[in-house]
């Protein structure tokens, strides 16, 4: 009986020292997991995958931001431009009047050239039938 005795004291003390030993190891891979230079290490990877990416965008917001600037300075020109036009209205307005009153002014002397033309054609007629 006393074998028995014993072998179950061994028992209960080798199963709290596989206890006290599977603590231990469970608080070694804990704090290996939680280690600083791990967490640097897994840092740098997640960084080293993630760059490559992250330039690509960068480049592509870069580029989309200069086509629109460009398109914000062409459309900024365009309004400038139509501003301008409306603002020479006035100036169109003369422009339209002076062809106007050039029109008129060119049919008056076509009209007086004409007259001119038929009373000398008139005169050569009559120079003809009256003689001298």
């Amino acid at each position: 009986m006393s074998d028995s005795k014993g072998g179950n004291q061994t028992s209960v003390t080798m199963d709290v020292d596989l206890e006290q030993r599977s603590k231990k190891v469970s608080e070694n891979l804990h704090i290996i997991a939680n280690e600083p230079s791990l967490a640097l290490y897994r840092l740098q990877e997640h960084v080293r995958k993630s760059l490559p990416q992250l330039v690509e965008k960068r480049l592509e917001v870069n580029r989309i931001h200069e086509e629109l600037q460009g398109k914000c300075y062409d459309a900024e020109y365009a309004v400038n431009a139509v501003k301008g036009m409306q603002a020479s209205s006035v100036h169109f307005q003369n422009i339209h009047d002076l062809l106007k009153n050039a029109i008129f002014m060119k049919q008056q002397l076509t009209y007086e050239e004409n007259r001119r033309v038929l009373q000398e054609h008139q005169r050569t007629k009559w120079a003809q039938l009256i003689p001298n």
